[in-house]
């Protein structure tokens, strides 16, 4: 089984700053697999079935809502890692 790599919070803004984010993203800032990350992104779909949504992607705040990531927290903590660099 390969390890992940834990990301920074420059590289998670970088991901969480987009409007709209796929599967690929979700498994990334989530630390999910392929299928847990497909059927949460399915279950937001289902939420917003009345919305029109881009093909295969969801807002990224419904992924943070139901990740319960705070985004304020990793732009803060972002701002602070760039200003080290």
């Amino acid at each position: 089984m390969k390890s992940k790599k834990q990301l920074t919070n420059l590289e998670m803004w970088n991901i969480i700053s987009k409007q709209y984010i796929g599967t690929k993203e979700i498994q990334i800032i989530g630390c999910l697999g392929r299928s847990s990350s497909q059927k949460l992104r399915r279950d937001i779909e289902f939420e917003l079935k009345d919305w029109l949504l881009p093909k295969n992607q969801v807002p990224t705040e419904s992924v943070l809502k139901k990740l319960n990531i705070d985004a304020k927290k990793i732009y803060t903590k972002a701002r602070m890692e760039r200003e080290l660099k």
